[in-house]
C-alpha cells in the first residue's frame, strides 16, 4: 500500500512513515495502471476460450486479468458442478437435511429436489447420496470432504497441464513402462492399466522427461488420478 500499488491517498502518504515502511524502496510515481504492460485482449480471449472451452464475455476477460487464479478455479468449479447461482444461499453453504425439499427454476422450468438419505462412508472416502428429482429416484456417488483427511486419496491430475498424465478410467495399474528420469517422446507408452479385464495403454501427450511416478504397479486408481508427472 505504501509503495503506491493502490494509488496515493488524497493528501499523499506521511513521508517519514512511508520511508520507514518501504526501507529504501522507491514508491510508484503517478497512477499505478500507467506502469502496467498493455493487454492484448483478442489474444487473451482466444487463450481463455481455448482453455475453458466456452465463449468469454467482457466481464470474464476483466475478471481473468485481475484475478487469474480465482477465475480459473471458478471455471473448474462450474465445469465440475454446473451453475449454482439458483441455489438458496443457506442450502449452498450447509446442505440439506433428510426429507428436506427445495424448488429451483432451471431453463424456465420449476424443478423440485428432495434429499432422501446417504449411505455409510466407504474406505476411499466416498458415499452414495439418494435423492428425488420431480419424484423420480436418483443416486450419485460423492466424496465426503469431512472424511478426506482420514482416508488415503491419490493426487489428481491438473486437466490444464499437458505434462500431468491422468488416468482415463477407474481401474488398476498393470505395469509402468517408464521410470523417473526417462526421456520420452509424444506417443511413447507410459503405463498399462487394467479394468474389467481390459487393458489400456496410456501414452505421453508431449515430449519431456519423467519427473515423478505417482503410483505403483497394482495400485487402484480413479479416473483423473495423476499417473505420471513430466517436465
Amino acid at each position: 500500500y505504501f509503495e503506491g500499488q493502490m494509488g496515493p491517498p488524497p493528501f499523499g502518504f506521511p513521508k517519514k512513515l512511508q520511508e520507514a515502511v518501504l526501507k529504501g524502496k522507491a514508491p510508484i510515481q503517478g497512477r499505478p495502471g500507467e506502469h502496467l504492460a498493455p493487454i492484448e485482449w483478442d489474444a487473451l480471449r482466444t487463450s481463455l476460450e481455448t482453455k475453458h472451452k466456452r465463449k468469454m464475455t467482457e466481464q470474464d476477460l476483466v475478471s481473468s486479468v485481475m484475478y487469474p487464479k480465482v477465475f480459473d478455479e471458478y471455471e473448474h468449479f462450474i465445469r465440475d458442478f454446473g451453475e449454482v447461482t439458483d441455489l438458496p444461499t443457506a442450502l449452498y453453504f450447509t446442505g440439506m437435511d433428510p426429507g428436506e425439499e427445495v424448488s429451483l427454476v432451471h431453463a424456465g422450468r420449476e424443478i423440485k429436489i428432495k434429499y432422501v438419505a446417504s449411505s455409510s462412508l466407504r474406505p476411499d472416502g466416498t458415499k452414495d447420496v439418494f435423492f428425488e428429482v420431480m419424484g423420480l429416484p436418483r443416486t450419485v456417488t460423492v466424496t465426503d470432504k469431512s472424511a478426506v483427511s482420514s482416508t488415503k486419496r491419490n493426487v489428481r491430475a491438473d486437466e490444464d497441464n499437458v505434462k500431468h498424465i491422468g488416468a482415463p478410467m477407474p481401474g488398476n495399474i498393470l505395469e509402468y513402462k517408464v521410470k523417473k528420469g526417462d526421456t520420452v517422446k509424444k506417443g511413447d507408452p507410459l503405463v498399462a492399466l487394467t479394468a474389467m479385464k481390459m487393458e489400456t495403454l496410456v501414452t505421453a501427450a508431449v515430449d519431456g522427461v519423467v519427473a515423478e511416478i505417482c503410483l505403483s504397479d497394482g495400485d487402484t486408481m480413479e479416473a483423473g488420478d495423476l499417473l505420471v508427472r513430466m517436465e
